[in-house]
């Protein structure tokens, strides 16, 4: 279980790093690197603050831990809640979504089916899925899923809100990684 909670809390803190720093240009990042938590960037928020990928990550493993599988509307509605109630913020306010996740959650609640909720054209690319996604590696671990259970459960879990195909490839690898750092005998934390 430790495996999961500092995955979960690792995300958070790299999402509550970044988010003062979103959009910044890399030049300015190499000459100033960031060394602790910082506030009042890029958006208006408290150090320490996460963005809507960990709130939206919050969201995946809400469902998952109350139903104890994956429900797909569940997890939809989960978003909806983030999105139109400010559930899953660390401050009670969504201050920053994505316009895929946007225009998805958009489409399930004016009742899209959950295979037509997500955004399927080239241009709705981008890595909102992405990082939401590291708990479907965990379930997808303990589940013990094959190969083509684990592609299915992660088409079907970008496919929310990114359905594009170059969207889910780019989770399906990050599962693949994910899992084999969980699967190796190895520890990595002794070779950096």
């Amino acid at each position: 279980m430790s495996k999961i909670k500092d995955g979960v809390i690792g995300h958070a803190i790299g999402d509550a790093m970044g988010v003062p720093l979103e959009f910044c240009i890399r030049e300015k990042l190499l000459e100033h690197p960031v060394t602790n938590m910082r506030g009042y960037g890029s958006h208006p928020v408290p150090e320490g603050t996460w963005s809507d990928d960990t709130s939206m990550e919050i969201a995946t493993i809400d469902s998952i831990i109350n139903k104890k599988e994956l429900d797909y509307n569940d997890i939809m509605m989960n978003f909806y809640y983030w999105l139109k109630d400010n559930k899953y913020t660390p401050h009670g306010e969504v201050f920053d979504a994505g316009r895929t996740c946007i225009q998805s959650i958009i489409n399930f609640s004016k009742g899209y089916s959950i295979d037509e909720c997500g955004q399927r054209d080239i241009n709705s690319n981008g890595n909102g899925s992405l990082m939401r996604i590291l708990p479907i590696a965990y379930y997808c671990y303990y589940k013990k899923l094959k190969e083509d259970e684990i592609y299915e459960v992660v088409k079907k879990v970008s496919s929310l809100t990114h359905a594009h195909e170059i969207s889910v490839l780019g989770c399906y690898i990050y599962i693949n990684y994910v899992l084999f750092l969980l699967n190796s005998k190895i520890n990595f934390w002794h070779i950096i």
